[in-house]
């Protein structure tokens, strides 16, 4: 998948929000997967970000709240669609 600039940044503030802000059980999962991001962004582009997101999510399932759903929601928007 091809990120525009614009959403590249918006999915590294949320990852940021991710590292930040996530609790609950397999948060520090998705935290580290989360901070991986960043790294694989710039060691293999936008298919690094894209190859991430969805080892983010999957380690969010309990983090509960309007930050936290609106956060999945927003992420989920950025899965290649297959």
């Amino acid at each position: 998948m091809n990120y525009t600039d614009k959403q590249r940044t918006r999915i590294i503030e949320l990852m940021e929000t991710v590292m930040n802000e996530a609790t609950g059980g397999f948060a520090d999962y998705a935290k580290t997967y989360a901070m991986a991001s960043i790294e694989a962004y710039y060691m293999y582009g936008d298919k690094g970000l894209e190859m991430q997101i969805p080892y983010v999510l999957s380690n969010l399932q309990h983090w509960r709240g309007d930050l936290a759903k609106s956060t999945k929601a927003e992420l989920k928007k950025f899965l290649p669609k297959y």
